[in-house]
């Protein structure tokens, strides 16, 4: 019987690649036990060795300090930011990780190399296909600054689009019917800015009324004739999408005399969380609704947007109709995303 290789914490794959092309240097092991402090695992070191591979030509010294840099912006994706200063004012935030990182000697080895050709295999600059690139003084991973400028050209488009085709006489008679004098003038222009744009965001903080705001949108597109079959509701996590519900219930609870319009909004369908609204299979890992396959919805209102990560609201936008609503939610002080990019701030 043919005796089965032992797992490896860092996969048989692995174990096989280190057996052909030979042991990572020892700094890559070392740094370990500081990984642990930021939630990463080894695997970060292995990867950003990968990164140091590429580069050939540099002395012992360079390796180690491009190791380092490559370390520190991993450390800086999972924490949460999408770019990493580099150099002038801001660059104490480099500095900042390689002291954690036991690399304070580094820094200026890193100022010289980021202008030496000889990382040119990996380091380019934007609209470059490299693992890292330099913008002014601030280093990306290619694949996050990818992401970012596609959301941000889908936002410009969105924003730049023609305000819908709505009749604003009949759109006013509404929120008049609506809300009456229960909203403020600034809920009253956001309901009509969700009603009448392409694209809307509200942010406010606690009490500042933005289940109010939902309700009256919902309403007043009842009153305009949109079915509320078309709208999507949606939040990122199960609980926040739990949490909708439950408030735009209570806020319709509290009209006080509900009509044939209200009844249609009680029915809409109920909140999802983006990635059940998106279709994300996790066996295939991809979207069923995508930029060629937009999703049917004409309204799409998600909560929370303070939560949704760069990589979350690209899919998120790409997948809304031109002709649809995106009205986003939040409070951009309040409860950041998980994954990097604070895109609603």
């Amino acid at each position: 019987m043919t005796k089965r290789p032992a797992l490896s914490p860092l996969g048989t794959a692995r174990e096989r690649l280190l057996a052909t092309m030979g042991q990572p240097p020892h700094y890559t092991t070392a740094v370990a036990e500081r990984l642990r402090e930021f939630n990463l695992g080894e695997e970060a070191a292995y990867l950003a060795w990968e990164v140091v591979r590429c580069a050939p030509g540099l002395s012992g010294e360079e390796e180690r300090a491009l190791f380092l840099l490559v370390l520190a912006s991993i450390v800086n994706l999972h924490q949460g930011s999408t770019r990493l200063p580099v150099r002038g004012p801001l660059g104490v935030a480099l500095a900042t990780l390689l002291t954690k990182l036991d690399g304070e000697w580094a820094r200026p080895v890193i100022e010289r190399l980021l202008d030496d050709r000889r990382l040119e295999p990996v380091l380019g600059r934007p609209g470059d296909y490299r693992p890292l690139l330099l913008e002014g003084d601030h280093l990306y991973h290619q694949r996050t600054l990818h992401f970012e400028d596609q959301l941000a050209a889908a936002l410009a488009r969105r924003l730049g689009a023609p305000e819908l085709d709505v009749n604003l006489r009949h759109v006013q008679r509404a929120l008049d019917e609506v809300a009456g004098d229960r909203l403020s003038a600034e809920q009253r222009y956001a309901v009509l800015t969700a009603v009448c744009s392409p694209l809307a965001v509200v942010s406010g903080g606690p009490g500042t009324g933005k289940t109010s705001i939902v309700v009256a949108i919902l309403r007043v597109l009842a009153r305009l004739g949109v079915p509320m079959s078309g709208v999507a509701l949606a939040a990122p996590t199960g609980k926040a999408a739990h949490r909708m519900k439950e408030s735009v219930l209570a806020g319709l609870a509290l009209v006080p005399a509900p009509d044939a319009h209200d009844e249609d909004v009680a029915a809409v369908p109920e909140p999802r969380t983006l990635h059940r609204l998106l279709g994300y299979s996790p066996d295939a890992d991809r979207f069923k609704y995508h930029e060629h396959n937009r999703l049917p919805d004409t309204v799409v209102v998600v909560d929370e947007g303070s939560m949704v990560d760069l990589y979350l609201m690209n899919q998120l936008v790409h997948a809304v109709r031109d002709d649809a609503r995106l009205i986003l939610l939040g409070d951009a002080e309040q409860l950041p995303s998980v994954e990097a990019g604070a895109v609603f701030r």
